[in-house]
């Protein structure tokens, strides 16, 4: 993604929050037993709530999904390869630690 990042920042930021969404929603499907369907919002509290995931990694998860709300619906405001860099290394950090979740 990195190589994403240098040529469409917000693209690589939409590609590595997928893979973020999807391990969120793996990891409550499969620690909650939640419906695959849910929003991911909905996944989210469950998670912190059963004290899965602590509430500062769910701050940083809402704030990421806000950056990629605005890379998908606001195209006059893009997501600079620095924001980009960030957000991939936050996210692969965040995707890790879920993955590690038992």
């Amino acid at each position: 993604l990195i190589e994403l990042a240098e040529l469409h920042p917000h693209l690589a930021v939409l590609e590595a929050w997928k893979k973020l969404e999807g391990t969120l929603i793996d990891l409550s499907v499969r620690k909650l037993g939640s419906d695959r369907k849910q929003r991911v919002t909905t996944h989210l509290d469950a998670l912190v709530k059963a004290e899965i995931l602590p509430p500062q990694m769910a701050k940083a998860i809402r704030d990421i999904r806000e950056v990629r709300n605005q890379a998908v619906h606001e195209l006059d405001s893009p997501v600079s390869k620095g924001r980009a860099y960030v957000l991939l290394d936050t996210i692969a950090d965040i995707v890790g630690f879920m993955t590690r979740v038992n």
